[in-house]
């Protein structure tokens, strides 16, 4: 197993088949990462082994102190269930959520990003 522990996703850990699940995944850990300053899962772990069983066991929460927009937890919510069927999966459902709602996408593809990855 390559990767960094903490952007691992379930299916990933429980040694199932995946295919880009995996990074919709990942984009919820680092959008959580970025907006409340730490991972969700293994926060204050340094083992690997403890990482890995937080994100297959713990379950997803969000710090009380802060003033959490909706729109923020709702699209970590849906990047970060560990059912990958019930995980959004989809570059469509990704960009439609609320969260990107001002999001220029026709920027970032002038810039040469290229979006058809996730398509």
């Amino acid at each position: 197993m390559i990767g960094t522990p903490h952007y691992m996703s379930p299916e990933v850990l429980n040694l199932k088949g995946y295919s880009l699940s995996v990074d919709y995944w990942s984009i919820g850990i680092i959008m959580y990462e970025c907006y409340f300053g730490f991972y969700p899962f293994g926060k204050n772990a340094n083992d690997p082994m403890d990482v890995y069983q937080d994100i297959l066991k713990k379950e997803l929460a969000f710090p009380q102190h802060r003033n959490n927009d909706n729109s923020v937890v709702n699209i970590l919510k849906k990047l970060l269930r560990k059912k990958v069927k019930d995980r959004v999966c989809s570059f469509e459902k990704l960009k439609s959520e609320s969260f990107f709602n001002d999001f220029n996408w026709v920027r970032i593809n002038i810039y040469g990003i290229r979006m058809t990855y996730w398509n």
